[in-house]
């Protein structure tokens, strides 16, 4: 047998394996961009409103999804910080808030995306601020409601006592 007989028996046996390989690295490497995608897509979304339970899935999986990306998760770490304060400065979690985007950003390509830009450039209707300020007093009406049926119960039971008392 010749070298090309030789060459062709090789990349017979070996052109599907290399296939396969390379259709694996491919499928991961998307399946990471798709992760890192959703993330800044869902960190984007709650610079409105980070009181959600996507943010805090997000944020909890940034070391996870970011795990090659070291700036994406010292920005993390920075705005972790701010948020474990006993009083949180919700101007430097914002500017921080804010970093971590941009750093996603940055990771995924947006190279030109500046953090002020993002800051500022948000959009909240004025309906959804009318909602929001809705669920805050049914919440603060339940909260108070609450607390006078806690009142309630603790008073009683004394007068109670004190009536057997006597």
């Amino acid at each position: 047998m010749d070298v090309s007989t030789w060459i062709n028996i090789i990349a017979v046996l070996l052109g599907p394996i290399v296939a396969v390989y390379l259709t694996r690295y491919l499928a991961e490497r998307s399946d990471k961009r798709k992760a890192k995608m959703e993330a800044f897509k869902t960190l984007m979304i709650s610079r409105v409103n980070a009181l959600n339970r996507e943010f805090v899935s997000t944020v909890n999986s940034i070391d996870v999804i970011f795990y090659d990306s070291p700036k994406v998760r010292k920005a993390w770490r920075e705005l972790y910080e701010q948020y474990d304060k006993p009083k949180v400065d919700g101007l430097a979690a914002m500017a921080k808030y804010t970093k971590l985007i941009e750093a996603i950003a940055k990771d995924l390509g947006y190279k030109k995306m500046e953090w002020n830009e993002i800051l500022n450039d948000v959009y909240i209707p004025n309906w959804l601020t009318d909602e929001w300020k809705k669920e805050k007093t049914v919440k603060e009406g339940q909260v108070a409601m609450a607390q006078m049926i806690n009142n309630l119960a603790n008073t009683q039971p004394s007068s109670q006592n004190n009536s057997e008392n006597k």
